[in-house]
């Protein structure tokens, strides 16, 4: 039988993980409410040029992040992140974008934080895939 401090210790564990799962469906729920898919005809659409669409994602990203520093608009921010075609190879990166401008937009505690910690993140990534 395990000690009761570690009992306690696992159910705060548990409790922590049940609250962020919670929180992360809340937030995919909520961005899958505002847009609505669009179905993309196929056709002959070419191959894509991962450097071209690479590049142009990071430029697209610097402006949204210049505007939102001029306006402090985060769900307008969200919105145009979440406009983009990003490269397989920086999804993570996009998501905690999209994620921490989620947050900014509903005002949670440290959302600052979040926004510069991913801007950091995009920041570090742009040096190392220029």
């Amino acid at each position: 039988m395990l000690v009761p401090s570690l009992m306690i210790e696992l159910r705060k564990t548990i409790a922590i993980a049940i609250a962020v799962s919670m929180l992360l469906f809340s937030i995919a729920h909520q961005l899958g409410q505002e847009k609505k898919l669009v179905s993309v005809p196929r056709g002959d659409v070419g191959a894509i040029d991962i450097d071209d669409l690479r590049s142009k994602w990071q430029e697209n990203v610097f402006r949204i992040l210049a505007e939102y520093d001029q306006n402090l608009q985060a769900q307008t921010t969200r919105d145009a992140l979440l406009d983009l075609q990003v490269p397989a190879d920086a999804q993570d990166i996009h998501l905690g974008l999209v994620l921490a401008f989620q947050a900014a937009s509903d005002t949670r505690v440290n959302s600052s934080v979040t926004v510069e910690n991913a801007r950091a993140a995009f920041i570090k990534y742009t040096t190392t895939h220029p």
